[in-house]
């Protein structure tokens, strides 16, 4: 069911979010040392996050208003917003990151599950490639024999 139709099934709005992680000045090594201007790094960063965030949301009906360019890590910024427009909902795309990757940038998606008091529909992308092989869905029951001793 695409976003739309659910939005308009539980009488709600759609709001899109998108969360960057703004630059940050570098402190000289030396005291005496050159500052380097960081302003121009972090505005390019910004409108990077801008068009990122309005290719997302290209061919859904969200009102511009309802369009959040967040400064911050996603896992402290979606719930943050979450709350604010006291969202019943929240939709989040994922990218599936394993072992070494996985211990250093966090898993974002289950920090927010406990973040927030929304429920949480998790979209993976139409390229995910699982390690966990498909089984069939529906009722399985499993039996063993029960061993004497």
């Amino acid at each position: 069911m695409p976003f739309e139709q659910l939005v308009h099934a539980l009488h709600g709005e759609l709001h899109a979010l998108h969360a960057f992680i703004p630059g940050v000045p570098v402190v000289p090594a030396m005291p005496d040392g050159p500052m380097l201007d960081v302003a121009a790094g972090r505005d390019e960063l910004e409108s990077e996050a801008r068009r990122k965030m309005e290719r997302a949301v290209d061919g859904f009906d969200v009102k511009r208003s309802h369009c959040h360019l967040v400064q911050g890590r996603p896992n402290e910024a979606i719930p943050r917003t979450a709350k604010r427009e006291r969202s019943a909902i929240v939709a989040m795309g994922v990218v599936s990151r394993s072992g070494l990757k996985r211990f250093f940038i966090g898993n974002t998606a289950e920090f927010v599950m406990d973040a927030v008091s929304a429920d949480i529909l998790v979209v993976k992308p139409p390229d995910f490639d699982s390690r966990v092989p498909r089984t069939g869905r529906g009722v399985q029951i499993l039996s063993m024999p029960i061993l004497p001793g």
